[in-house]
């Protein structure tokens, strides 16, 4: 399942001993994730697909944000990364996985906005800073170069989306680091709240994460004012208005990101379907 180059690379495997134990860990669609026990602990190794569909994803980036992370005590420490991208390994949280019912419950919104809050004042140590609407262009060139007859049909979506970025008024923030995929399986509750997975992480404008939520679980919805104000960005100036222009932004990058990856033919049963429910949720198929 894990390549000895890569095993050797976990604790307690270095002279090629064989680990205690090896476990599939569910969660991601494009990476392959297993905890491995061995004599000196527990570890968490992620194995990077060969083909990646996030447009602008950088390993450099995604490790300086994510170690910035484990030092501030909110993210697993990392034990071994490859310099050419092939896998990452950090200890592994043993603790209880968050839910889908756990976005829809104010106590369980409010410790997550108070971890965004710790996220947000991450020193970004000279990342460059990552505007929104660069992201929907580079989708739109991977789109003309690897699938053109794609291009077209992307139009509306991608003028909806600069509007929608528009109206949020993304750039009147200022830039933070943000965790940017705050998926269920990416939050471990132990002794405090952690969050994995930091492969889209960004300095961007910090109400994207609250989108992030939204366009994820929006059950979240009614919780509003709490993730706001509990996040810290309505000291900011955001408000619910930003919030919803900013959240069909992101609705419409998670479309594209599953339309992209069924064009490139890697998309895993029921992505057809939720690509068609982000779609429905930009109000552009009835």
């Amino acid at each position: 399942m894990i390549p000895a180059t890569v095993l050797c690379h976990v604790p307690g495997c270095e002279g090629g001993e064989r680990p205690l134990s090896i476990t599939p860990l569910t969660g991601g669609l494009s990476n392959r994730a297993f905890k491995v026990s061995t004599a000196a602990g527990h570890f968490a190794v992620r194995l990077h697909a060969s083909l990646t569909t996030a447009a602008g994803v950088d390993r450099t980036i995604e490790l300086a944000l994510h170690g910035a992370a484990a030092s501030a005590g909110i993210a697993p420490a990392i034990v071994a990364a490859d310099l050419d991208s092939r896998f990452l390994i950090t200890e592994f949280i043993d603790g209880r996985a968050w839910s889908d019912a756990s976005f829809s419950r104010a106590p369980d919104l409010s410790a997550l906005a108070s971890l965004l809050r710790r996220v947000h004042l991450i020193e970004p140590r000279a990342i460059p800073i990552s505007d929104p609407a660069d992201v929907l262009r580079r989708y739109a060139d991977t789109f003309e170069e690897t699938i053109p007859v794609e291009r077209l049909a992307l139009e509306p979506l991608l003028s909806h989306g600069y509007r929608a970025l528009e109206m949020a008024r993304s750039r009147s923030r200022p830039a933070a680091v943000i965790h940017n995929d705050l998926h269920a399986s990416n939050l471990v509750l132990a002794d405090s709240l952690y969050l994995l997975d930091w492969e889209y992480a960004a300095v961007s404008d910090p109400l994207i994460d609250i989108a992030c939520i939204l366009a994820y679980y929006p059950q979240a919805e009614p919780h509003v004012p709490l993730l706001l104000a509990e996040s810290g960005v309505a000291e900011l100036g955001a408000t619910s208005a930003d919030l919803l222009w900013l959240t069909q932004w992101h609705l419409l990058i998670d479309c594209l990101w599953h339309r992209l990856r069924r064009a490139q033919g890697v998309s895993a049963p029921g992505e057809v379907d939720r690509e068609q429910s982000f779609l429905r949720r930009l109000r552009l198929v009835r």
